[in-house]
């Protein structure tokens, strides 16, 4: 379903870097174009002394100044209502990630999405999904992942993960895990479980063809890598930060298919949707949208955060 919603009118960037390694911070570069460094919200600790989580000069503000209505799923445990994430969508969802007892919470957000749509078919729309089914290997499978996976894994998929574990890297999430046992069951519960988010997406793509086909912007990316694997000595491997970018402008602009190989970061999102819906005249921008650079020319930043390491 993504490879077919994507294969037209469609760029698809194999180098984009996330800014950060973990949820909190990444998120906040994509809301802001700013990294980790400069918005300052990269630690939970920390963040509860700051008084505006997300600064005023955010995508959320962008769109509503021009009259977007914002919707916005999202299991972010540092985008809660607590810090007034709230405030900046016209409809907001919250889902509390609990491994093992909200696994399936993801099924839901499609139907959700497709709701808040079709009512406000009219008006200009926003929509923000945050799937965290395919975050970690050791939530629940639904019954279609239960279909595929191997009869050789141990059934309770916490035990699996855990007794896998050979250790830690700089940080306590980024789990160093035995390469047999990795490569056979922790990985296909990986795939299997792309595969199910890939199902729940064609929905959307299907009803956004039908009644969105044009002047629509969707983009499909990530916050983080996934820190499980092999024990590696960097500690920003492309496993943890290179992560998928594909946009679909669904006749926005008149572009074929086209991969490019230069390096872009989820921090150029915002400087692009405003290029896009105020038509300002922004240098600021990743190629091909900015033709007075070179697809050479591109580079991006991602930043270390964790241990006092920068």
């Amino acid at each position: 379903n993504v490879k077919k919603f994507f294969e037209k009118n469609s760029l698809h960037y194999s180098n984009c870097i996330s800014p950060g390694e973990w949820t909190v911070p990444s998120f906040n570069s994509i809301f802001t174009g700013q990294s980790p460094s400069e918005h300052g919200f990269y630690d939970l600790k920390y963040s509860s002394s700051i008084k505006n989580i997300i600064p005023e000069n955010n995508l959320f503000s962008l769109l509503r100044k021009n009259n977007f209505h914002t919707f916005g799923i999202i299991k972010s445990k540092g985008h809660n209502q607590n810090y007034e994430v709230h405030s900046f969508f016209d409809r907001y969802l919250f889902y509390e990630d609990i491994p093992n007892k909200t696994d399936n919470d993801d099924d839901k957000f499609i139907s959700r999405t497709i709701d808040n749509l079709e009512v406000h078919k009219n008006n200009k729309n926003f929509t923000f999904i945050h799937f965290m089914k395919t975050h970690s290997p050791y939530y629940l499978p639904s019954y279609y992942e239960e279909r595929y996976l191997s009869n050789n894994r141990i059934s309770d998929p916490d035990e699996e993960f855990n007794k896998s574990k050979i250790g830690t890297g700089d940080t306590k999430i980024e789990v160093h895990l035995d390469e047999k046992r990795f490569n056979n069951e922790i990985r296909l519960r990986q795939k299997i479980r792309l595969k199910r988010v890939d199902m729940i997406l064609g929905q959307l793509f299907d009803y956004i063809n039908k009644n969105f086909n044009k002047k629509c912007l969707t983009i499909l990316t990530a916050d983080h890598g996934l820190p499980h694997g092999i024990k590696q000595s960097n500690i920003l491997n492309d496993n943890w930060i290179n992560i998928p970018f594909k946009i679909n402008l669904s006749n926005i602009e008149d572009y074929e298919f086209r991969e490019y190989k230069n390096f872009v970061s989820t921090t150029d999102i915002f400087n692009l949707t405003k290029y896009l819906v105020t038509n300002e005249n922004n240098k600021n921008l990743i190629y091909p949208f900015n033709e007075s650079i070179s697809e050479k020319d591109n580079f991006a930043i991602s930043e270390s955060i964790f241990n006092k390491i920068y």
